[in-house]
């Protein structure tokens, strides 16, 4: 896949390991990475429907030791010039049973990469 941008060819190959960055930060509560990762217009709603800028979700994110493991599930990546749409599943392997959530994530490029600026992330039925 080419989108005719400078750099920012292989959209899908590109995005799903940020997406899989950004998802590894939030588990692990890596505030460095996700400075990086997330852009400063970010707005993240999670599935107990708090909203959070970017700044208030790095203050206050924190480990969760209860996480085993995660993988995502049916990714799929739309791709309009400079922003991006990243949807799916992902499926924790949580201490006491699973946890499936569906999430979309929005990306655009900006300096040279692709920067996260907002994720909206709600159970799965």
């Amino acid at each position: 896949m080419t989108d005719g941008g400078g750099g920012r060819c292989c959209a899908a190959l590109r995005l799903q390991p940020v997406d899989k960055a950004s998802a590894t930060p939030s588990v692990n509560a890596d505030k460095a990475k996700l400075e990086q990762i997330l852009g400063d217009d970010f707005v993240g709603s999670g599935p107990d429907g708090r909203v959070l800028g970017k700044v208030e979700y790095i203050d206050t994110i924190q480990r969760e030791p209860e996480i085993e493991k995660w993988e995502f599930e049916d990714l799929q990546l739309t791709l309009r010039g400079e922003r991006a749409t990243l949807s799916g599943k992902v499926r924790y392997e949580l201490t006491d049973g699973q946890q499936l959530l569906n999430f979309t994530d929005r990306f655009v490029w900006r300096e040279g990469r692709w920067q996260a600026t907002s994720s909206e992330v709600i159970a799965a039925k």
